[in-house]
């Protein structure tokens, strides 16, 4: 998890210096959010099995 979260932060950092940049970021952050949310729900699920 925090490897995935720092290397979308230097990808964040490398897209504002292009001046690309709120867009890039947006969708970084997003990404980073949806990967969490599939994580929780798939140890939720593996949880309410036990």
């Amino acid at each position: 998890m925090e490897a995935s979260v720092g290397g979308s932060d230097v990808g964040v950092s490398d897209a504002e210096s292009d001046g690309g940049g709120p867009a890039l970021a947006c969708s970084n952050v997003i990404a980073v959010v949806w990967r969490n949310v599939h994580a929780v729900n798939f140890f939720a699920s593996r949880v309410g099995q036990l």
